[in-house]
C-alpha cells in the first residue's frame, strides 16, 4: 500500500512538472470540426499541459455548445467577427504566464499524434516559429511554405500559375518541389493554419495585424519574427490533417486574399515596387477572368473601381446601429400626393395596391391635371376605398399639380408617388415611419423593374442600370419618393423647370437618404428602345431653376457612377460588359440629341414628359 501511494504521487508530480502549451483557436461557425481538433490535441502533445483558448468570432451555430462542453477549454465570445488576426489578440491576456509556446491552430484541423511535442521540441533561442506539414485525410502534403513576397515571384504566379512545379524558385512564392516537403529546413513564411512560436518569440513579435481580417496575417507575423532575431522551421516529422487545406474559398475571400497580398507588399515597399506588385496582380486576375470567379471578383478592387471596405471586414460590439423605436401601423400618419395626367389605363392599378395595408391615418391626394381621358373618375372608383382626395387641375403640368395638392393638406411626412407605378399601402406606410426617425430625411422603397414586355436593348439597359448600387439608392427614377417634415423644409414650391425627382435627390446627402426595408416599388420601363431615349433625355436636360447643388453633383459623380457600373457589370462576364455598353450608348445619345435640340433652339421645359408605350 505505502508502495503504491508512493507511485501514484511521483505520477502526479511528474504531471505537475510538464511543460504547459496555451492552445488558441479562432472559430467561427465551426461546430462540426472544432470536436475533432479537442479530441486530437491530447494524443498531439502527450509531453506537455495543455491551455486551450476559444475566441469564438459570433457564431451561429453550435461552436458555443461543443466547446464549453468540455471542462478542459476556457471559451472566450469576442462578441462580433474580428476576423483571424482579431481572435487571436483577444486572447493574448489570458495565455498562461507559465506556457513555454502558443500553438494556433485553425479549427478544422486534426493534429497528429506527437506532433505539438515535435513542434515544441523544435523551438530554441534562435528558432521562433515551426510549422509542420499539413496534409489531407490520405496524408498527401499540401503545398504550404511560402517565400518573402517578390516582384518576379509574382510575376511567375501571374503568367505561369500552379501548372509549373519545376519552375526557377525566383518565379513563384510557393515551395512546390517534392523535396521541400520532406526535410528539415527554414523557411520564410507559411500557412498559417498551423504553427507554434516561442513564449519569448510571440511576446517579441507582438499582436497580429488585424487589419488584414483574413489572409496575410501569418505573413506579417512570420516576418515580424524574422526581423526580431527569430527563425521559422520547418518539421516535416509533426503533421496535422487539414479539412479546409485543398477546398477553395468563396469568390469574395480570393478577392480579399488578393486585396491584402498587394496591401502587405505595399507596406514593405516603396511606391514604385508596389505599384508594379499591384500591376502584376491585376494582370493575374486579367487572364484568369474568364475561368476563376475569385479573379473577377478581384478585378474591380485592384483597379481601384470598388473601395476594399465592401470586402469582408472585421465587425465589432456596437458597430451596428441601435434599432430605433418603431412606430405600429395604425399610428403612422402623413400623406401621399399622385399627380396624374391622361393616366386612366394605369391609376386604378396603383390605388388598388394602396389599400392593401395603408395606414388608416394617411391622407391619399390624387392630383389629375389637364385631364381628358376620364383618370378624374377612375380615380375616385378606385380611391374610394382609402377615401382619396381626387383634385382636378385645368393646367397639364406636373410640378403645378404638386403645389395645389400640398396646398390641400399639412400632413407630413409626404410621399410622392407617379400614377404609372405599383406599391403597396404596407411598404408606404413602413417609409413613411422609417421617416421619423433622428436621420432620414428622404427615403423610399426597393425598387424592381418591369421589363417584361421590353425590347431586349431596354432590358440590356436596366441590367445594366440595376447591377449599379448608387443608380439603385438615388431617389430619382423609382417613381417614388417621400420626405420628413424636416426634409420638405429644404425647398419652397415645386419650380416648373426641374423634374421633382431629381430636385429632390440633388437636396440631400447620402447620409440623408434612406432605402426602407419593405415590399419594392414596381417600375414599368419603356418597351421600345426609342421611348426610353426619349424619356432620357428629361433626366440629362439642363435645368435653369435647378438649385446650383444639383449640376455640381452631377458633375461629381456621373465619372464615379460609370466606374461603378463598369466594374459591377463586368463581374457578370461578356453579357454585362454588353449591358454597359448599351447603357453607355443610349445616355451619350440623349446627351446628344440634347446639344442638338438646343442648336435649333428647342428647351423642351415645360411639357409633360413621360413614356406612353406602357399605358
Amino acid at each position: 500500500m505505502p508502495a503504491q501511494r508512493t507511485d501514484k504521487h511521483v505520477d502526479q508530480v511528474a504531471n505537475e512538472i510538464r511543460p504547459l502549451i496555451s492552445i488558441v483557436i479562432v472559430t467561427y461557425n465551426s461546430a462540426d470540426e472544432i470536436g475533432n481538433l479537442l479530441d486530437s490535441l491530447p494524443p498531439g502533445a502527450p509531453g506537455h499541459r495543455l491551455q486551450i483558448l476559444v475566441a469564438d468570432n459570433g457564431s451561429t451555430d453550435d461552436t458555443a455548445q461543443v466547446a464549453t462542453a468540455r471542462e478542459d477549454v476556457t471559451f472566450v465570445p469576442t462578441g462580433g467577427n474580428l476576423g483571424y488576426a482579431g481572435g487571436l489578440n483577444a486572447l493574448r491576456d489570458r495565455i498562461d504566464p507559465e506556457a513555454v509556446a502558443v500553438a494556433a491552430l485553425n479549427p478544422d484541423l486534426t493534429v497528429r499524434p506527437g506532433a505539438l511535442d515535435l513542434l515544441v521540441a523544435g523551438l530554441s533561442d534562435v528558432v521562433g516559429v515551426t510549422v509542420p506539414a499539413i496534409e489531407d485525410a490520405d496524408g498527401v502534403r499540401f503545398h504550404s511554405l511560402r517565400r518573402e513576397p517578390s516582384l518576379l515571384g509574382m510575376l511567375g504566379e501571374a503568367t505561369l500559375g500552379a501548372s509549373w512545379p519545376g519552375r526557377p524558385a525566383v518565379l513563384g512564392d510557393t515551395l512546390r518541389r517534392p523535396d521541400d516537403y520532406e526535410r528539415v529546413h527554414d523557411v520564410d513564411w507559411a500557412s498559417g493554419a498551423a504553427l507554434v512560436a516561442s513564449r519569448e518569440c510571440w511576446d517579441a513579435v507582438g499582436p497580429w495585424e488585424e487589419s488584414f481580417f483574413l489572409y496575410s496575417e501569418e505573413t506579417d507575423f512570420m516576418r515580424r519574427a524574422r526581423q526580431a532575431g527569430f527563425r521559422v522551421r520547418y518539421l516535416p516529422g509533426a503533421a496535422v490533417m487539414h479539412i479546409g487545406g485543398a477546398s477553395g474559398a468563396s469568390p469574395r475571400l480570393e478577392a480579399l486574399m488578393s486585396v491584402n497580398r498587394v496591401r502587405d507588399y505595399a507596406g514593405q515597399h516603396g511606391p514604385l515596387a508596389a505599384t508594379a506588385f499591384r500591376g502584376l496582380s491585376i494582370l493575374q486576375s486579367v487572364l484568369r477572368y474568364p475561368v476563376k470567379p475569385g479573379a473577377r471578383e478581384a478585378l474591380p478592387y485592384l483597379l481601384g473601381l470598388r473601395d476594399r471596405s465592401e470586402l469582408p471586414h472585421a465587425t465589432r460590439p456596437g458597430d451596428e446601429p441601435e434599432p430605433s423605436a418603431t412606430i405600429p401601423p395604425q399610428d403612422v400618419t402623413g400623406s401621399v400626393i399622385i399627380p396624374a395626367h391622361q393616366e386612366a389605363k394605369v391609376i386604378g392599378r396603383l390605388l388598388d395596391a394602396l389599400a392593401d395595408g395603408l395606414a388608416p391615418g394617411i391622407d391619399v391626394i390624387v392630383a389629375c391635371n389637364g385631364c381628358t381621358d376620364g383618370t378624374e373618375e377612375v380615380a375616385r372608383a378606385h380611391g374610394a376605398a382609402i377615401g382619396a382626395t381626387v383634385l382636378e387641375v385645368p393646367a397639364a403640368s406636373k410640378q403645378g399639380a404638386l403645389n395645389e395638392a400640398e396646398r390641400t393638406t399639412t400632413a407630413l411626412p409626404r410621399a410622392y408617388l407617379d400614377a404609372d407605378i405599383a406599391v403597396s399601402g404596407t411598404a408606404v406606410t413602413a417609409v413613411l415611419a422609417a421617416l421619423s426617425g433622428p436621420q432620414a430625411r428622404v427615403a423610399r422603397p426597393p425598387l424592381t423593374y418591369v421589363t417584361d414586355d421590353a425590347d431586349a436593348v431596354v432590358r440590356s439597359f436596366y441590367r445594366a442600370r440595376s447591377a449599379t448600387a448608387s443608380l439603385m439608392s438615388a431617389m430619382w427614377g423609382a417613381g417614388f419618393f417621400a420626405v420628413s417634415a424636416a426634409g420638405r423644409e429644404r425647398w419652397d414650391a415645386f419650380p416648373a423647370d426641374v423634374p421633382d425627382d431629381l430636385l429632390v435627390d440633388s437636396l440631400f446627402d447620402d447620409d440623408e437618404k434612406m432605402i426602407v426595408d419593405s415590399e419594392p416599388v414596381r417600375v414599368w420601363v419603356p418597351r421600345r428602345a426609342s421611348a426610353l431615349a426619349a424619356t432620357l433625355k428629361r433626366v440629362y436636360r439642363p435645368q435653369s431653376a435647378a438649385p446650383p447643388a444639383a449640376e455640381s453633383r452631377e458633375r461629381r459623380s456621373s465619372g464615379s457612377t460609370l466606374r461603378e457600373m463598369v466594374s459591377r457589370n463586368a463581374r457578370r462576364g461578356p453579357l454585362g460588359v454588353a449591358d454597359t455598353a448599351v447603357y453607355t450608348t443610349l445616355a451619350a445619345g440623349a446627351r446628344a440629341a440634347l446639344v442638338a435640340d438646343r442648336l435649333r433652339g428647342r428647351t423642351g421645359r415645360g411639357a409633360w414628359e413621360r413614356d406612353s408605350t406602357t399605358r
